[in-house]
């Protein structure tokens, strides 16, 4: 990826091009995860990577391309938080979209089983503080390291690691409330 970023500093457009066909869902579904407003995620996911065109040249490769970009994704769902001035992102309802299973050989009733279940994580998952879920999006759906996401958060990696540690914490918490404990 560093040599597309290359490319797009030179002003290469196919670049960009292929650029947004490997981030585009990476970079909505982090917005997403903010925002909780799909529009407002596609939103972020352009600015971002107009950002990127604009500022290619300056990507010094101290981390890796995507930590960098989902950098820039953040801040901008930060802006765009903080000019419709609401003290927290709202949050629309999760459409079928979000809850894809697989439907392969599962039984129908191990199929609505996990569709119950995957509601009931993604309800929990609102729950969440903004940084807490933050942090275990870019753990289990981005698969970033802990000291990548340290720098998308701008702080030390052991308070990513306490973040994440208080999340699942809450999670199994609220998943327990739910009825969806500990299976034996």
């Amino acid at each position: 990826m560093e040599e597309l970023i290359k490319k797009i500093a030179a002003k290469d457009e196919q670049a960009l091009a292929t650029l947004h066909s490997l981030m585009h869902r990476r970079i909505t579904a982090f917005a997403l995860q903010r925002l909780g407003n799909s529009q407002l995620a596609e939103e972020v996911m352009l600015e971002t990577l107009f950002e990127v065109w604009n500022h290619a040249p300056k990507f010094a490769g101290g981390s890796q391309v995507s930590t960098w970009i989902l950098g820039i994704a953040r801040h901008k769902a930060l802006d765009k938080l903080r000019k419709l001035q609401q003290g927290k992102p709202w949050l629309e309802e999760w459409t079928d979209e979000h809850l894809e299973i697989d439907s392969g050989e599962v039984e129908s009733i191990e199929r609505i089983t996990n569709a119950e279940l995957t509601t009931a994580l993604h309800n929990c998952m609102k729950e969440l503080p903004t940084l807490q879920r933050e942090c275990l999006h870019l753990v289990f759906y981005q698969e970033f390291r802990l000291e990548d996401i340290a720098r998308i958060q701008d702080c030390p990696p052991n308070t990513v690691k306490t973040r994440l540690f208080h999340a699942r914490r809450k999670l199994r918490d609220c998943l327990a409330a739910c009825g969806h404990g500990e299976r034996s």
